[in-house]
């Protein structure tokens, strides 16, 4: 996670700290149904939703400073735009692998937010 990302973000509102914790909470929330919406559009073999979902998590990653989930959510909607699903299956295990690592930082950061 960049710090830097989550910092001017709590920086820029007057709300602070308490609007940092919210949107991780948003994405904390949110993020578990893309990843499923991903998963069942690489099972598919979609590439058209691999594309949109794929979009969708890389951008919401990228907000909270996941640049590294947000590049391979980027590989993943390159794939899918350009009609194909070979490697999706790493490319999704790889995602995940990220995405896990993703919430505990977030975790962390909300917590050490409250403190």
């Amino acid at each position: 996670i960049d710090g830097q990302v989550l910092e001017r973000m709590r920086t820029l509102s007057a709300k602070g700290a308490g609007l940092v914790t919210k949107i991780i909470g948003i994405y904390l929330n949110d993020a578990p149904g893309r990843l499923r919406s991903l998963q069942e559009a690489v099972e598919r073999r979609d590439a058209a939703a691999m594309d949109r979902t794929a979009h969708a998590f890389k951008s919401a990653s990228a907000n909270l400073g996941a640049s590294a989930l947000a590049e391979l959510c980027q590989r993943m909607e390159n794939l899918g735009r350009a009609s194909s699903t070979s490697g999706a299956e790493i490319l999704l295990a790889q995602i995940e692998t990220e995405y896990a690592e993703v919430v505990v930082e977030l975790s962390a950061h909300a917590e050490a937010i409250k403190l």
